[in-house]
C-alpha cells in the first residue's frame, strides 16, 4: 500500500481527470452510472473553490499525480454527512481509496463533525472492504430493488484529532 496520499481542492487543471472518473461507466457502476457531459461539466464546475455548494470534495494525489477522488457530502437524507470516494481504474487495489477514506475521516474532524455515513452496494465487496478498515460499521442493509445496499456508519469522536 503506498505510504501517503494528499487531498487538495480542485484546480481548474483536474478537469481531465475528474471527468475521465465521472464519465467512466466502469468507475460509475456503484455510482449510479456514468454521468452525461453536461452533468459531469456541472459537477466538475460546482467543485471549484468559490462555489456554493453542500459538500466538499478534493483531488487525491500521490507523488503530485492525481489517483483519485474524495468528497464529504450534505445529501439532506441523515442527520450527518456521507463520504464517497473512488481511484481511477489505473491504481485500483493498489490501498489508494483507503488512504482516501482515511484523510476524509481527518477532514470531517477539523471540520468538527461528529458522525459520517456512506451508502455502499451490496455487491460493492471492495468499498465494503475499504469503510471496514477505516472502522465504519453496518448501521442497517436496504433490501431495495434492484440493488440492495448497506448504510455504513462512523461515529468520529474516538478518531485522533
Amino acid at each position: 500500500m503506498p505510504k501517503s496520499i494528499e487531498l487538495r481542492p480542485y484546480q481548474s487543471s483536474d478537469r481531465s481527470f475528474f471527468l475521465g472518473l465521472v464519465k467512466n461507466q466502469d468507475r460509475m457502476r456503484f455510482m449510479d452510472g456514468a454521468l452525461s457531459d453536461s452533468a459531469a461539466e456541472s459537477l466538475f464546475q460546482s467543485l471549484l473553490p468559490g462555489q456554493a455548494r453542500s459538500h466538499s470534495a478534493w483531488l487525491a494525489l500521490h507523488n503530485d499525480a492525481p489517483v483519485g477522488h474524495g468528497a464529504i457530502v450534505e445529501t439532506g437524507e441523515a442527520t450527518s454527512p456521507e463520504i464517497l470516494f473512488m481511484v481511477s481504474q489505473s491504481t485500483e487495489g493498489q490501498g489508494f481509496a483507503t488512504l482516501i477514506a482515511l484523510e476524509l475521516l481527518k477532514k470531517a474532524v477539523r471540520l468538527g463533525l461528529e458522525q459520517l455515513w456512506a451508502s455502499v452496494d451490496e455487491d460493492h465487496l471492495a468499498s465494503q472492504a475499504v469503510l471496514k478498515k477505516a472502522q465504519f460499521q453496518i448501521f442497517r442493509r436496504v433490501d431495495e430493488d434492484p440493488t440492495p445496499f448497506i448504510i455504513y456508519q462512523r461515529d468520529l469522536s474516538s478518531f485522533p484529532k
